[in-house]
């Protein structure tokens, strides 16, 4: 694959690359500030052009909106009017920022240059679509390993507070870390939509390229990390590059889309205690839609029955001929990432919650099928973990946001298969 890399001569003391569309003055704002002694709250570009603030603690992922010399900050978790107003040295560089939510609550933040990760919005080539996204590079001047995100189903970008506080906690934990837009998806080019996984995977290792070409990045431990359906397309894009050091998923099905699609189904429609007839023609109309998506006949018999059923299924289904979903059945549909864990040598790790078995992901059988993998290989490199009483995002059970424990887990088992050291 020919890839043209972009932003290759980004400085760590300058991170931040210009391009049309941004507005060069969020280069001075963005940064680790402290909120309080020993908080951090990081101010990062958004997706969709602006500044957004991370507070992991709380946790919260807000938009800073300017507004004539200040922010208006909307914040995630409280609908009241805020005000964020930076301050500046004599070279226009943030050195604070002071935030007001009312009379009652005020506060003051100082820039600490010295904590976490500089940050860069890069942009680089995959095929014919250039696609964007955000670089975080450890402080300390060493060579590092990195690690690209591959995002999930849908529109999924820099935005995405799961994606983000996955790749924050690598970042911190000293890895060298692309959190891209996926195509199609806040300011990269393309459209998911219109293709299948080979190009997602393309796009997976257009990142593994440009992460490989970074003085602060040691090439030979350069690796994947898959979140959702990303974890079908980061074994597929490790099957294809030498370059890749490791491979990682989390809640990704190990089991051929078409079933993991309708176990999905089949839970989405009990969860809203309908009737078991009404599940099961639900599940046949899926099975219909895909039928009529891979051959192109049928259309009469399943749009006769998709109107037919209970309003209580109204809008579970396509009911045009041009809907894009499907030309992506056939695309994906047989897809089986089982197939592409086997053609790879390196460690690789596979992460699910036990409760996923009850939302995304047949969880019991995509475990009993990598093992019986591991089992016939004789793998001693390929590591599955289970967390009880989680689900799809890794949440736990005792505060809902994700698991410490996980992206504790997740930095120590890139520690340990790519050489870094866990701070």
């Amino acid at each position: 694959m020919s890839v043209l890399l972009l932003s290759l001569a980004l400085q760590l003391n300058s991170p931040h690359a210009s391009s049309p569309g941004r507005e060069s003055r969020w280069d001075a704002l963005v940064g680790w500030y402290e909120l309080e002694p020993g908080r951090h709250a990081l101010v990062t570009f958004g997706a969709s052009g602006g500044l957004r603030l991370f507070d992991f603690e709380t946790p919260s992922f807000d938009q800073l909106l300017p507004q004539q010399g200040r922010f208006d900050w909307r914040r995630q978790h409280d609908p009241g009017p805020a005000v964020i107003e930076f301050q500046s040295d004599a070279a226009g560089k943030a050195t604070g920022f002071t935030w007001s939510a009312g009379e009652a609550a005020k506060g003051v933040a100082r820039r600490d240059p010295p904590f976490g990760y500089a940050q860069a919005e890069v942009r680089f080539q995959s095929g014919d679509a250039e696609l964007c996204g955000l670089l975080m590079l450890p402080l300390d001047g060493e060579r590092h390993p990195g690690v690209v995100i591959v995002q999930g189903s849908g529109d999924s970008d820099r935005d995405n507070v799961w994606a983000f506080s996955i790749a924050n906690h690598l970042a911190l934990a000293g890895s060298a870390v692309l959190l891209p837009d996926k195509r199609g998806s806040g300011q990269s080019q393309g459209d998911w939509k219109a293709v299948g996984f080979d190009a997602l995977a393309l796009d997976a290792l257009a990142g593994i390229e440009l992460l490989a070409a970074r003085p602060e990045v040691d090439a030979a431990r350069v690796g994947l990390v898959g979140l959702s359906q990303g974890g079908w397309v980061a074994p597929l894009a490790a099957s294809r590059s030498s370059r890749v050091a490791f491979c990682a998923a989390v809640s990704a099905a190990a089991v051929p889309v078409r079933e993991q699609v309708l176990h999905e189904f089949e839970q989405t429609v009990r969860e809203q205690s309908r009737a078991p007839e009404e599940v099961d023609l639900a599940l046949e109309l899926m099975q219909m839609a895909f039928a009529y998506g891979e051959s192109g006949s049928g259309w009469e018999d399943y749009l006769a029955g998709v109107e037919g059923a209970p309003s209580s299924l109204s809008g579970a289904f396509p009911t045009q001929r041009d809907d894009w979903r499907w030309s992506w059945y056939r695309r994906v549909l047989d897809f089986d990432a089982l197939s592409a864990w086997r053609q790879l040598s390196v460690p690789c790790l596979i992460v699910y919650g036990a409760e996923d078995e009850h939302d995304n992901v047949p969880v019991a059988k995509s475990v009993a099928r990598l093992e019986s993998w591991i089992d016939e290989s004789r793998r001693r490199d390929v590591t599955i973990r289970v967390y009880p009483g989680s689900g799809h995002a890794l949440g736990d059970p005792a505060t809902s946001w994700i698991r410490r424990d996980f992206l504790a887990d997740l930095a120590r088992w890139i520690a340990a298969n790519a050489g870094a050291q866990p701070r």
